[in-house]
């Protein structure tokens, strides 16, 4: 499970195709447009400016689309409001991805899970062929 350094996250403001681009070269063209608008008209993430997204949204975009199989729409905005600071939520995730020790015991099982998912998907892929 490969995604960038919260700091690797473009920081110029992309709009809507360049962040389903951005996000699919490390999520297998599993994000769309149209994905991404209506997680903002649920108020998951918050709107674009001047219809760029910021670093904070792309990171948020990157959780959600790891996430989304497991919890609910509310569960994921909740555990995003319990986050004054997107950068830490996004590195303790990726840190808890990546088997490092996660001080998020929440964050923590959501990962094992994951990793877990993707193992399983992988092992199925292999005995298709």
């Amino acid at each position: 499970m490969n995604i960038p350094q919260y700091k690797e996250i473009p920081d110029v403001g992309l709009y809507l195709d360049q962040v389903t681009k951005y996000l699919n070269t490390y999520l297998n063209n599993s994000m769309t447009p149209t994905m991404v608008t209506n997680y903002v008209k649920l108020k998951i993430v918050p709107k674009a400016i001047k219809k760029a997204y910021s670093r904070d949204q792309i990171a948020m975009f990157f959780f959600i689309a790891l996430s989304k199989q497991l919890l609910s729409m509310d569960q994921i905005r909740t555990i995003f409001t319990n986050y004054e600071n997107i950068e830490e939520f996004y590195t303790t995730f990726k840190n808890c991805l990546e088997g490092k020790k996660c001080k998020d015991p929440i964050l923590g099982k959501i990962c094992s899970i994951i990793l877990q998912k993707y193992e399983l998907d992988n092992e199925i892929e292999k005995m298709l062929g």
